[in-house]
């Protein structure tokens, strides 16, 4: 008896184990399955919800494809964008950008036809969707109706009055685009807010031109490989610096008497080198102090009684928009 007792202990133990792993992969199966059956509804969900996103986006696009007026997109992104997640919200967003873009040229000569100078001239200003109605004109009412609810705000320049796009509008957006589109919107906003020149003379003081100069130059930096960064490089270096280094037709950065920098230049020159020493557009504002200080802070001399150039000045205002564009990302 003594000499089986062993031998059926250990046929028991090993019969237990054998039940034991049986049950555990029984277990880790049917938990497996459990997995996956509950994966299965969320990748179902995923794909709806992906596919609800390319119809809403395809939907979209034919609309702004038949579009004759702005007013129909616009109509149709403040009632379906809430829908957007951020990917498509951005692509509607951009296309009703792209329509602006080819739209606001026939936009604006419209209202330099017929007698829609001389009625506006007679509306009361600014004209804006409130006091729109008051317009006598029927047609000249429903145009300037028409574009204001597309997006587009009057401004007047040199005694004109047509329309620029409003991108302070896009800011109600913001909650469902992406941070490098909210950031280019905030930068157009502010121009169509409070456009940096009109009639070739600054109507913005010349720091707030440096902090535009400086806010753009740190959107490229930020977000390099954005879409709508060629729009701000052109808007950084074209506009904002050039007009910061050269001034313009009717705000110079000289006096005309010295040709001497203007002292208020000037000094919104010191601060934005004290603040953003390694700016791009520091780095750029403090060679051109460095300069300008070798020539008695002149920036064009006197010759034979008229405004002549000083060659290593001439040269810096030839180069440094290259330079700046070297400097970015």
């Amino acid at each position: 008896m003594h000499a089986i007792f062993p031998f059926s202990i250990r046929h028991f133990f090993f019969a237990a184990c054998g039940a034991c792993l049986l049950v555990f992969a029984s277990g880790c199966a049917a938990a497996d399955t459990d997995n996956e059956t509950a994966k299965a509804p969320k990748a179902a969900e995923g794909e709806a919800v992906a596919e609800n996103q390319k119809q809403l986006l395809e939907k979209y696009n034919a609309v702004v494809k038949g579009a004759k007026e702005a007013a129909t997109i616009v109509s149709y992104l403040n009632e379906n964008l809430p829908q957007a997640d951020v990917t498509t919200a951005d692509a509607m967003v951009r296309g009703l950008n792209a329509f602006y873009d080819k739209d606001l040229q026939p936009t604006q000569e419209s209202f330099f036809q017929g007698n829609v100078q001389e009625v506006l001239a007679g509306a009361e200003w600014p004209i804006t969707a409130v006091n729109a109605s008051s317009i006598p004109d029927e047609k000249v009412r429903q145009l300037v109706a028409t574009k204001l609810a597309g997006g587009y705000k009057m401004v007047m320049v040199e005694g004109m009055i047509y329309p620029i796009v409003d991108y302070e509008l896009q800011k109600t957006f913001t909650k469902k685009l992406s941070d490098d589109l909210n950031a280019y919107i905030a930068i157009q906003a502010e121009e169509s807010r409070q456009p940096t020149a009109m009639d070739a003379s600054l109507v913005i003081s010349w720091n707030e031109l440096a902090k535009r100069t400086i806010n753009t130059e740190s959107y490229l930096k930020q977000y390099p490989g954005a879409p709508e960064s060629d729009s701000v490089r052109q808007l950084f270096i074209n506009s904002y610096l050039t007009m910061y280094i050269i001034g313009l037709n009717n705000s110079p950065v000289f006096d005309y008497d010295t040709f001497k920098l203007r002292n208020e230049v000037k000094e919104s020159y010191e601060e934005t080198v004290r603040e953003h020493p390694d700016s791009v557009t520091g780095q750029i504002v403090s060679a051109y102090m460095k300069l300008l200080e070798s020539t008695d802070w002149k920036v064009y001399e006197k010759r034979n009684g008229q405004q002549a150039d000083i060659p290593e000045v001439k040269q810096f205002h030839d180069r440094f928009a290259a330079d700046a564009q070297g400097m970015l990302p």
